[in-house]
């Protein structure tokens, strides 16, 4: 059995293997940006990464916008380890997180071919679809409480 190991990246090296991760995913499998995705944001995130068996294999990241309302984004998990729990366990880390961070809200603009997903793990939809980069998105909620 391969255990999947969820845990904030703290040393320049882990995070980035979560860069190295989401440029996979992002840049090269969904052609969503051309050379990086990279944000303002990452600055500021708490990067978390999943590693099974000591290889890591998915991150995302948190960071708050104002108010204390945190936000989830760029989840992204290698297609060999997609069949696993890697995604829902760096859902659940993140969330968690939030919680300790004491976050007001927890939200994430998800695409929606992982709405569906999202609403498993007791997610909410919020207000209507928009695009970005060209794919559409959902905004959702988790309850903190």
């Amino acid at each position: 059995m391969k255990k999947i190991f969820c845990q904030i990246a703290k040393s320049r090296e882990e995070i980035l293997e979560c860069y190295k991760i989401r440029y996979e995913i992002f840049v090269c499998e969904q052609k969503l940006f051309s050379e990086s995705d990279k944000d303002k944001n990452d600055k500021d995130s708490v990067h978390i990464l999943a590693k099974r068996n000591g290889e890591a294999v998915g991150t995302v990241r948190i960071f708050m916008k104002k108010n204390n309302i945190w936000f989830g984004g760029r989840l992204a998990v290698l297609k060999k380890a997609r069949r696993g729990d890697a995604s829902k366990l760096l859902v659940k880390k993140a969330v968690e997180i939030a919680k300790i961070k004491k976050a007001k809200r927890f939200l994430a603009w998800i695409q929606v071919a992982n709405v569906n997903f999202f609403l498993r793990l007791g997610w909410k939809k919020i207000g209507n679809k928009k695009d970005y980069l060209g794919k559409p998105h959902q905004l959702m909620e988790t309850n903190l409480s």
